[in-house]
């Protein structure tokens, strides 16, 4: 994560500067050495697939990569990836 972050902030202080003129002038704010949960903001559904659940959006965790069985080589954790839509974001319940 910390590798991602600190491209990711390389990439924007980059971009930052060949953007030149702006509308509005405000202070670049970077993330830290890792995200933090007020990071995080919902997609918007417009930027997503057409058709795509509304649960898409939320900012609750919905996927994770774990082990299918414990002792599981790190190539399988990689390409094992649990989904399980939030409780609150269940339309059919």
């Amino acid at each position: 994560m910390r590798d991602m972050v600190g491209k990711w902030k390389a990439a924007i202080e980059r971009l930052g500067e060949t953007l030149g003129e702006r509308d509005t002038e405000r202070e670049l704010v970077l993330y830290g050495e890792d995200l933090l949960p007020e990071d995080r903001a919902p997609i918007p559904l417009f930027d997503l697939p057409a058709g795509s659940p509304e649960w898409w959006t939320s900012v609750k965790q919905w996927a994770v990569r774990r082990a299918v069985q414990a002792g599981d080589q790190r190539e399988e954790k990689r390409a094992t990836v649990v989904v399980r839509v939030p409780k609150g974001e269940r339309p059919w319940v």
